[in-house]
């Protein structure tokens, strides 16, 4: 009896241990890392914004003044506590969805409706081929629809027609309306929630030809209508020097306009799986803004009296930096331009106030300012597959970095340098493939 209550104590005593070890590690991980709570804060905010997008039902108007209330009375007393400041980033994710849900709010067609009198601006074009557009219209009147369902903006189709309304244009047309589309399978692609966020509230066609109303243009549509002519004279142009097919491709690739492509080389790129280098978004972007920081800081570095008493590098970023700006806005301002945008400008800001350019900090500073912008970015596979790859890489290069700067530096020869330097780069080439292929992977085989 006496052995086994000796057994029973020691292993009382071992599990207290235990358990004493486990909360002094718990304890020092959440200390370390309340530190660096900048990088865990994207984290926080999309387990927020994935919190409110999980819910059956809509959260009300008075739950989110109390979580609001919550956060600032955290903030106020005991934002010195990490912990704390976690649990008021992940509140704030749920909170900003759901202002952004209101935000953007529209009246939802719930049926179908036929022939309906369409009155209002176009607010966007995208082309599909010579004769076929997709226009987001600004409703201004639509008839035989119910008061309640009418929404504010509409995506319609239009076919057939030799001219196209032009981004500004007040038009006017009879179309069939329909509702917004349903996933094709529970937690499948929803493409209607997408339109939601843009406060679209109803697909539909024009029915024959649309009236275009000769007035004034509204100055809400002036700069979107000068960048999408712009946009059209740099396709010409490229479409003019490279003929056929691959003038196209070139087009789509320099502006993301794909109207010209032809259907068989939009199926090839799909199935090869290159369909996405069409989509204007980080590639893209840092070939531009890339090109242009290192011409301009070229540029400026043929007068030695500029290379050597003023910061031309931090001009050159801040030159890149608009260079960006007006490509976003040429390029139509899409969700993944937009971001990949953001990426690049926090990137040229460090340049500019002499921090490294590709941190972890650098990302989750992108980050954040996506999520707060456009909290359903969370629930988008673009942002999660981009964002883990970038995520990869920066902490794959910050370890790489600081493995090289701690090596020896012994003496030898060039040709031992020379050779070390290439492989170390076919290394770095490798391992950057497989670290950001791996990681895009997981949100892909999910989605």
């Amino acid at each position: 009896m006496a052995v086994v209550e000796a057994d029973s104590t020691e292993g009382s005593g071992v599990q207290e241990l235990w358990r004493r070890r486990g909360l002094a590690f718990l304890s020092d991980g959440l200390g370390r890392e309340g530190r660096r709570l900048t990088i865990w804060a994207p984290l926080l905010l999309v387990i927020g914004i994935w919190t409110y997008f999980g819910l059956t039902a809509e959260p009300g108007r008075a739950l989110v003044v109390v979580l609001i209330l919550f956060c600032v009375v955290a903030l106020w007393r005991w934002r010195d506590r990490a912990w704390v400041m976690a649990v008021v980033v992940l509140v704030s994710g749920f909170c900003l969805a759901k202002i952004r849900t209101e935000w953007v709010a529209t009246p939802l067609l719930r049926g179908f409706a036929a022939d309906v009198e369409l009155d209002g601006f176009v607010r966007d074009v995208q082309r599909r081929s010579a004769r076929r557009a997709t226009l987001t219209f600004d409703v201004l009147t639509a008839s035989n629809i119910p008061a309640d369902e009418g929404p504010r903006r509409v995506r319609v189709l239009l076919q057939g027609q030799t001219v196209v309304p032009r981004i500004g244009d007040r038009v006017k047309g009879r179309a069939v309306l329909t509702p917004l589309p349903l996933p094709v399978s529970p937690g499948a692609f929803d493409y209607g929630r997408s339109l939601y966020f843009q406060s679209v509230g109803a697909n539909g066609r024009f029915v024959g030809d649309v009236e275009i109303v000769t007035q004034q243009v509204p100055a809400r549509y002036w700069l979107r209508r000068t960048m999408h002519a712009i946009r059209g004279s740099i396709g010409e142009r490229v479409r003019a020097v490279i003929p056929g097919p691959l003038g196209s491709f070139a087009d789509a690739l320099i502006t993301g306009e794909r109207a010209q492509i032809p259907k068989a080389m939009n199926e090839s790129l799909q199935a090869s799986g290159l369909f996405h280098i069409l989509s204007i978004s980080g590639l893209h972007m840092a070939m531009v803004v890339g090109s242009a920081f290192w011409f301009f800081r070229a540029l400026l570095a043929v007068s030695p009296g500029l290379a050597l008493r003023w910061p031309i590098k931090k001009w050159a970023a801040a030159i890149g930096l608009g260079v960006g700006f007006f490509y976003m806005l040429l390029a139509d301002s899409g969700a993944a331009t937009e971001r990949s945008f953001i990426m690049v400008a926090v990137v040229l800001f460090a340049v500019m106030v002499d921090r490294p350019a590709i941190s972890l900090h650098n990302l989750a500073v992108a980050a954040i300012i996506i999520l707060v912008v456009s909290p359903e970015q969370a629930v988008a596979a673009s942002f999660q597959m981009s964002f883990m790859a970038v995520m990869g890489l920066a902490a794959f290069f910050e370890w790489w970095n600081r493995r090289e700067d701690g090596r020896s530096r012994s003496p030898q020869g060039l040709i031992l340098r020379w050779g070390r330097r290439g492989v170390a780069l076919a290394v770095a080439s490798l391992l950057t493939s497989v670290i950001a292929g791996s990681l895009s992977g997981i949100p892909a085989a999910h989605h």
